[in-house]
């Protein structure tokens, strides 16, 4: 083979690397804009996740809140009740301890 021959070959050689060389630039390049799509998804689907738990976490607490009002609630009902029921009974007591007496009155007279 000629020198020429030679030469053509190895540029030819050459210019095919370069080619490979270029597209693996590119594809590297796509990758690289890929990873950074994919991580900006992750940030926000993380940041979504994060509201979400802060939102939840609110909630929560009201909950806990509203339950230890509606405990507060619940007693202070029972303990009306009973005094209702005391009040009820401590009447009946009166009225029939009236009529007691009256009756003693009636029956002394």
């Amino acid at each position: 083979m000629s020198y020429e021959a030679e030469s053509k070959t190895l540029n030819g050689k050459l210019d095919h690397l370069k080619v490979e060389i270029e597209s693996g630039k590119q594809v590297i390049k796509e990758k690289e804009i890929v990873h950074k799509e994919e991580s900006l998804k992750q940030q926000k689907s993380r940041e979504k996740m994060q509201m979400n738990q802060k939102r939840l976490e609110r909630q929560k607490n009201e909950l806990i809140k509203a339950y230890k009002k509606l405990g507060q609630y619940i007693s202070l009902l029972r303990k009306t009740n009973t005094h209702l029921q005391t009040a009820n009974s401590l009447d009946f007591s009166l009225k029939d301890y009236l009529q007691a007496i009256d009756k003693t009155d009636i029956i002394s007279a």
